[in-house]
């Protein structure tokens, strides 16, 4: 404030431009830009647990899998792999119960439901330092002609435990703004499509041991509003109806997350 409010010259000039805290090493750490010129973008490709497709939690589409059997895989899918399917209802929408926290926070309430499918990588033989932007493309289907997609970056402990490491108020995407926020577009119904959710950033050191896990769902209230699922005009609709998704993963649709790698220095 003495510098740039009261014009006093100070050691704040000296100060680098960029001041980082990076989670797992808990450290600050000094930078000159940001993202970091040193920045390696590797895509991470969602996969059926078995390349057979369903990363459902537990129960859902009939699996009987536990939350996270999808995976997060360094190659792409060279073959057909079925679809994950779920159903998002906007009566019963995912509810981040402490929204108004910020932070991570333990998602076993949220991976648990059966409209929230995880995708998670095998435990790390060596510390990954994720820091900067973080963008997810996704393919899909929908029954409807406009509805919601979220997804959430999350640091899977050795004893099982997530934890969030994007905001609750990033890495979401209304379908019929997908391509412009002032040119709204509908959905076709059960056409494959491709949408890219980007706005996350993170600082974080996968440690050796742990995993990554990419959530995707379709609700996030009450940070967000939730999507009825007509496509009629917010704020007018008085109707819900249930919007049957798909995330697909095969050659032909390569769903992805591409996350800001940084090497790590000895």
């Amino acid at each position: 404030h003495d510098r740039y409010l009261k014009g006093i010259h100070n050691e704040v000039d000296a100060w680098p431009p960029v001041r980082i805290f990076v989670m797992g090493d808990n450290v600050w750490r000094d930078e000159q830009e940001f993202p970091l010129a040193r920045t390696r973008y590797v895509p991470f490709y969602l996969r059926g647990p078995d390349g057979a497709g369903h990363a459902a939690a537990a129960g859902a589409n009939g699996t009987g899998r536990a939350p996270g059997a999808g995976r997060l895989a360094a190659g792409p899918p060279s073959s057909a792999e079925a679809p994950d399917r779920y159903d998002y209802d906007p009566r019963r929408p995912v509810t981040m119960e402490n929204f108004e926290k910020t932070g991570p926070l333990d998602q076993a309430p949220i991976q648990s439901r059966r409209d929230v499918l995880s995708y998670t990588t095998e435990p790390l033989a060596d510390d990954l330092e994720v820091t900067g932007p973080i963008a997810a493309t996704l393919w899909i289907t929908s029954s409807s002609v406009d509805t919601d997609f979220a997804v959430m970056l999350c640091d899977v402990h050795p004893d099982g435990k997530a934890y969030n490491l994007t905001a609750y108020e990033a890495g979401y995407l209304r379908a019929r703004y997908r391509r412009s926020e002032t040119s709204p577009e509908p959905l076709v119904p059960g056409e494959p499509t491709e949408v890219v959710i980007r706005g996350m950033v993170t600082s974080n050191v996968f440690k050796a041991g742990h995993r990554v896990r990419l959530q995707v769902t379709s609700s996030r209230f009450p940070t967000f509003d939730r999507n009825l699922n007509t496509g009629e005009p917010f704020g007018t609709s008085t109707r819900a109806v249930t919007a049957h998704q798909a995330i697909l993963h095969d050659a032909a649709h390569p769903s992805r997350v591409v996350l800001p790698v940084i090497p790590r220095r000895r």
